[in-house]
């Protein structure tokens, strides 16, 4: 399963980056997250369901007061894969 989510709110300059690494690590699902330009921070995740939906909220819990909003969109032209990564802004 692949998800590509963009998280809107004080989600710059608050380690959302380096946590949802931590997370992601600990939670064995795949992908990547960036900050971009308009203040958003772009994620995609590829895992299996379970996993990946323990992933986004435990992500979401920890950053309770931070996200205001959270878009999908398609993912599946997205390569998967190992690990998870944090890459540069764009």
């Amino acid at each position: 399963m692949k998800r590509r989510l963009f998280f809107s709110g004080y989600v710059h300059g608050v380690g959302f980056r380096w946590t949802a690494q931590r997370i992601a690590r600990k939670n064995r699902v795949n992908g990547w997250v960036r900050n971009l330009l308009d203040g958003r921070v772009e994620l995609f995740v590829d895992g299996n369901p379970f996993d990946i939906g323990r992933f986004l909220d435990e992500l979401q819990a920890y950053f309770i007061g931070n996200i205001h909003a959270i878009d999908e969109a398609d993912a599946q032209d997205i390569p998967s894969s190992d690990g998870f990564y944090i890459l540069p802004s764009k």
